[in-house]
C-alpha cells in the first residue's frame, strides 16, 4: 500500500461520498471477497506491485504479506456471500490445493480442529479460501512463515473486530476446546449471534486475530494492537535444534523466532517425518508459560561459597542485589520480568512498566540446544585408573530414559527451559551480570538490546564423586559472562543447579563470548570449561580461558599474541585416544589461526603452540587480515596431523552490515603430531603456514544453476594440490560482495558444510522481507581438498529424488536463519525393507543428510560413501 496522503488521500474520499448509503445489512463475505480479489490481483499495479497503483514496473514484491481488517457493529445480514459461486464452497472442510515453496516446502491445507466446520458458504470458509491457496502463482512464494502462520505462499490474513456485539461463544475460552474436539464451531445463521462466531472463526482460519470491543477506549486499545501486530516482523537467526540426530519419524525440531517492534520471541516444536520435512507443530513455548508466580526463576549470587542462585523474587534477594537492581527498586519489577500483567502501564518504583504483547523475550542470536539422550562423549576411554571410567556407559544410557529439556538464551534477561513434551517452561536462569540492567527492561522507555544472546553447550563431566551432565553458556552480545548449570536431571531443576558464573568483574579481560564452550578433562586431571575471551576486553588482547568446572574459578589465562583491537573466537579442543584434552585451535579477530599446547600435567606450562606464533594467518588479495571468529572445525590428515577447517567474517558491531571485505575458507594442513618424550607425549616440532603460496586458491565459478522454483545453485572450481608441497587450499567467497562465514563447520559424513551467509545492507530489505540479516550459502566441500562433489548432492530439478538427471553442485542459496541442525541417515533406517511413505531420495552408494533450518522446507542431500581406502577421517568433535 502507499501512504494515505495527497492525491490518493483525497480521490479516495471522493470515491466514498460517491457510494450509495444502505440503511440496512451487513454484508461481510462480500467485504472480505472484494478485498480477497484486490488480493489476487497479478499485474503491476496491484498489492504486490513494488508501488501499488502506479505503472512501476520494477519487480513485484514476491514476500510481502497482506492482511485485511474486518470491523463490524453488528450480526452478518446479508442474502449472498462471494461474488463468484467458485468461492462459496466449504473450504475448511475439503482439502486445499499443493502449494510449493523455496527448498522444496510443500504444504496442504487438510481439515483439521480448530480450522474444520461442517457447512459451507461461511464467513470463515471464505478467509480459508483466501488463506490456503496462492493468490498470486506468477509470483515465487518467498513470504516468511512464523509459529503461528505457516503459509510461505502469497494469501490474506484477516484481523476482526466485533463491536460491542457478543456470539454464542465464549471469547477466547471455548477455542481451546474446539481445538481438543469437545465443542464445535456452531452453524451459521444469518443476522444471529453465531455471526460473531463465524467473524471470529474467520480470524482462526486465516491465522490472524479476533478481537471483541465494547467500547471506545477498548476499541483503539484493539486497533492499536492490530497495527502493531502487523508492523512487526517475524525472523529466526539463532539456528535450531532437534530432539535426534539421525532421520527417524517422529523426531521434533526447535525453531527459535523473535518480533521486532515488540521484541517478542517464541520457540515453536515441529514434527519430522523419516526425511527429516517438516510436519505439524507440536507446541510453542508463549502458550505454554506458566502463570508469573509459579515460574522456577534463579538468579545468580556470583557467591564463591554457599548458594551459587536464589530464586528471583523479592523476598529471597538480598539487600546487596537489591541495590544493585537502583535505588528506587520495588518488588512490582521484579514480578513484571517474572511476567506478572496486572500492573502494566502503572508507575513502579519511579518507572512506567512496559506493556508487553507477549512475556517470552526475542530469541535472536541463542540456538536451542536439546537435552535429553543425544551427547555420548566416549568418557569409557578416560586412562584406565581415571575416576569414573568404569560406569560412564551406565550414565549414558540412564540419560536416553530423561524427558527432554530444550534450553535457549532469550533478550528478557533469562536462559529457558522448556520440558519437549509440551514446551512448559520448567526453569529460568538470570546471571547476575545482567542485574543492574534489568530495570531498563521492565520500563516503558525500553530500547532494544541484548541480555542472554549466546550459545550453550552440553556435555559430561565426572565431579564430586559421580557423573553429572553439565551445560555452559553465555550471553554472548549481552553482558560479558559465562555460566555452568548441572542439567543431569532436567525437568527437576532449582538453585542448586547454578554451578558458578565467571564474567567481566572477575576477570576484565573477558569479553563478549560468542561461539558455543567447550568442555573437557584436562591432562591435569581436572575437568574444564575452554573458550575464547571474544571482542571488547579490557585490553583487547587474544586470550583463552581455562575454567575449572567445579568451582569456576580460573585455572588459565593464555595470551595469543600482542595484537589489541582483538579477541579470542570460539575453540575447538583436541582429545587423545583417551579422550583427554591435549590441545586446541581457535581464530582470531587479526586472521590469526592459534593452536595452544595443552599436553603438559603442569596447568602452568600450557601455552602457545609453534613458539607463541599463530599456525596461519589468513589475509585478503590486499595483505589486511580477516577476521575468524567461528569455531574451527579439525579431521586427522591422512599423512599424520590435522586438517583445520576456518572460514573469515564477522557481524557484532557497528559497519559489519556494510563491510564488504572479501572472506575466505581455507583447509590448512598443521604437521605437528604427538611424540613421545619420555613418560609423556608432546607435539613434534614442523613447521607453521607461513607463505601464502604454499596455500591453492579455488574459486566459486560467477556462473549459477538455476534449479527447480526459484532454487539457485553454485560450482567450485579446483586448483590440485600436492601434499608434499601444499599445506592446505583456500576459497575466496566471491557469490556476492559480503559474504562471510559466521559459524564452524559441520560435518556430512565425509564431506565438510559451510553456512555462509551476506546481509543486507541497511535500507536495502524490500518491505515485505522477513527482519532476517540477509541470504544463506550452504557449501558442501572436500575437508582435504576444497573440492566439491563429484556427483549429484541436491535436488536441483526438484522431483524429489536425487540422481544423476539432478546437476552437479557445491552449493545452494538458502534464506538466512542460523545454523541448521543435520540429521543424518541411520545404518539401518527401513529395518522392514518398507519405508512407508518417506522413501530415501539418495541412490545407492550415498546416504542421507537433511539441513534442517528454521523454515519449513527443509534441505535433503545425498552425499558420497568414501570408499573403503578412504576412512581416514575422522570426526573429533560435533
Amino acid at each position: 500500500m502507499r501512504r494515505f496522503i495527497g492525491n490518493d488521500r483525497e480521490q479516495f474520499f471522493n470515491w466514498l461520498h460517491g457510494q450509495g448509503w444502505s440503511t440496512s445489512g451487513t454484508p461481510l463475505k462480500r467485504a472480505m471477497d472484494d478485498v480477497g480479489q484486490y488480493y489476487s490481483w497479478t499485474d503491476a499495479r496491484g498489492p504486490w506491485g513494488n508501488t501499488p497503483g502506479t505503472n512501476d514496473t520494477s519487480a513485484q514484491l514476491e514476500c510481502r504479506k497482506a492482511y485485511h481488517i474486518l470491523m463490524t457493529d453488528g450480526y452478518a445480514n446479508e442474502t449472498g456471500g462471494a461474488r463468484a459461486t467458485a468461492r462459496q464452497g466449504d473450504f475448511d472442510n475439503s482439502n486445499g490445493p499443493v502449494i510449493t515453496g523455496p527448498g522444496g516446502a510443500s504444504y496442504q491445507y487438510t481439515p483439521s480442529r480448530p480450522y474444520q466446520a461442517s457447512g459451507g458458504g461461511t464467513l470463515a470458509d471464505l478467509a480459508m479460501y483466501y488463506w490456503n491457496r496462492d493468490l498470486n502463482p506468477n509470483l515465487a512464494n518467498r513470504v516468511r512463515p512464523d509459529a503461528s502462520n505457516p503459509a510461505f505462499w502469497q494469501h490474506m490474513v484477516n484481523f476482526t473486530v466485533g463491536l460491542g456485539v457478543g456470539g454464542t461463544l465464549a471469547y477466547p475460552d471455548d477455542l481451546a476446546r474446539i481445538q481438543a474436539g469437545t465443542l464445535n464451531w456452531p452453524t451459521v445463521q444469518n443476522n444471529h449471534a453465531t455471526t460473531v462466531d463465524d467473524l471470529w472463526h474467520a480470524a482462526v482460519n486465516s491465522r490472524g486475530r479476533y478481537l471483541s470491543a465494547r467500547d471506545p477506549a477498548e476499541f483503539a486499545s484493539a486497533l492499536t494492537s492490530i497495527l502493531e501486530e502487523i508492523a512487526e516482523r517475524e525472523a529466526s537467526e539463532g539456528g535450531v535444534a532437534a530432539a535426534a540426530a539421525t532421520l527417524q519419524a517422529g523426531n521434533r525440531k526447535y525453531v527459535p523466532t523473535y518480533r521486532t517492534g515488540s521484541w517478542t520471541g517464541n520457540l515453536t516444536a515441529y514434527e519430522l517425518d523419516a526425511n527429516g520435512q517438516q510436519l505439524e507443530k507440536l507446541w510453542d513455548a508463549e502458550s505454554s508459560l506458566p502463570a508469573a508466580a509459579s515460574r522456577n526463576i534463579f538468579i545468580g549470587t556470583r557467591a564463591t561459597t554457599g548458594a551459587k542462585a536464589v530464586a528471583f523474587t523479592w523476598d529471597a534477594m538480598s539487600t546487596e542485589m537489591k541495590a544493585e537492581m537502583g535505588a528506587n527498586a520495588v518488588a512490582a519489577w521484579v514480578n513484571h520480568l517474572r511476567g506478572d500483567t496486572s500492573l502494566e502501564g502503572t508507575t513502579q518504583g519511579g518507572i512506567t512498566l512496559r506493556r508487553r504483547m507477549a512475556r517470552l523475550g526475542d530469541i535472536v542470536n541463542s540456538q536451542p540446544t536439546y537435552v535429553g539422550g543425544l551427547v555420548d562423549m566416549q568418557y569409557q576411554y578416560l586412562p584406565e585408573g581415571t575416576a569414573g571410567r568404569e560406569s560412564y556407559r551406565a550414565f549414558v544410557n540412564a540419560k536416553r530414559s530423561r524427558t527432554g529439556v530444550i534450553f535457549v538464551g532469550a533478550n528478557d534477561g533469562m536462559l529457558h527451559g522448556f520440558r519437549d513434551t509440551d514446551g512448559r517452561e520448567v526453569f529460568a536462569f538470570i546471571p547476575r551480570a545482567l542485574l543492574s540492567s534489568l530495570p531498563s527492561l521492565a520500563s516503558s522507555s525500553y530500547t532494544h538490546r541484548y541480555f542472554v544472546d549466546g550459545q550453550q553447550t552440553e556435555s559430561d563431566a565426572y565431579l564430586n564423586g559421580s557423573w553429572r551432565n553439565v551445560l555452559v553458556g553465555s550471553t554472548g552480545a549481552g553482558a560479558r559472562a559465562v555460566y555452568a548449570l548441572d542439567v543431569t536431571n532436567p525437568t527437576s531443576m532449582n538453585a542448586g543447579s547454578v554451578l558458578w558464573e565467571f564474567d567481566s568483574t572477575i576477570d576484565p579481560e573477558l569479553g563478549h563470548v560468542m561461539a558455543p564452550i567447550e568442555v573437557g578433562r584436562m591432562k591435569n586431571g581436572e575437568w574444564a570449561a575452554v573458550f575464547g575471551n571474544g571482542p571488547d576486553s579490557a585490553s583487547g588482547l587474544a586470550r583463552l580461558f581455562i575454567v575449572n568446572l567445579r568451582t569456576g574459578e580460573l585455572i588459565r589465562s593464555i595470551q595469543a599474541g600482542n595484537a589489541t583491537n582483538n579477541g579470542l573466537g570460539g575453540v575447538r579442543l583436541i582429545r587423545d585416544a583417551n579422550q583427554v584434552v591435549i590441545g586446541a585451535y581457535a581464530g582470531d579477530l587479526q586472521g590469526n589461526v592459534w593452536k595452544f599446547d595443552l599436553t603438559s600435567t603442569t596447568s602452568a606450562q600450557w601455552r602457545v603452540a609453534f613458539s607463541g606464533a599463530p599456525l596461519f594467518t589468513a589475509t585478503d588479495s590486499g595483505g589486511a587480515p580477516q577476521p575468524i571468529m567461528a569455531t574451527p572445525q579439525v579431521i586427522s590428515h591422512p599423512r599424520g596431523g590435522y586438517m583445520v577447517l576456518v572460514g573469515t567474517g564477522k557481524l557484532y558491531e557497528e559497519g559489519d552490515q556494510t563491510n564488504a571485505q572479501q572472506q575466505s575458507l581455507y583447509g590448512l594442513w598443521d604437521q605437528q603430531i604427538l611424540v613421545q618424550s619420555g613418560e609423556n607425549w608432546v607435539w613434534s616440532s614442523a613447521e607453521r603456514i607461513t607463505t601464502r603460496s604454499s596455500i591453492v586458491d579455488h574459486s566459486i565459478d560467477a556462473d549459477t544453476i538455476s534449479g527447480s522454483g526459484d532454487s539457485t545453485y553454485y560450482t567450485v572450481t579446483t586448483t590440485p594440490l600436492d601434499w608434499t608441497t601444499h599445506r592446505g587450499w583456500s576459497l575466496p567467497l566471491t557469490i556476492v560482495a559480503g559474504q562471510r562465514n559466521l559459524l564452524s563447520p559441520q560435518f556430512l559424513f565425509g564431506y565438510a558444510l559451510f553456512e555462509t551467509m551476506a546481509p543486507s545492507a541497511e535500507g536495502t530489505v524490500n518491505p515485505c522481507e522477513d527482519a532476517n540479516s540477509g541470504v544463506g550459502y550452504n557449501l558442501v566441500l572436500n575437508p582435504l581438498t576444497g573440492a566439491m562433489p563429484t556427483i549429484p548432492i541436491f535436488d536441483t530439478n526438484g522431483d524429489g529424488v536425487i540422481d544423476s538427471r539432478d546437476t552437479v553442485a557445491a552449493g545452494a542459496q538458502t534464506t538466512w536463519d542460523g545454523r541448521d541442525v543435520v540429521l543424518r541417515e541411520r545404518p539401518n533406517p527401513c529395518p522392514s525393507g518398507d519405508c512407508g511413505d518417506n522413501p530415501s531420495p539418495c541412490p545407492p552408494g550415498t546416504k542421507q543428510a537433511v539441513l534442517a533450518g528454521a523454515s519449513a522446507g527443509n534441505i535433503s542431500t545425498c552425499i558420497p560413501i568414501p570408499p573403503p581406502q578412504r576412512w581416514w577421517w575422522r570426526q573429533l568433535f560435533e
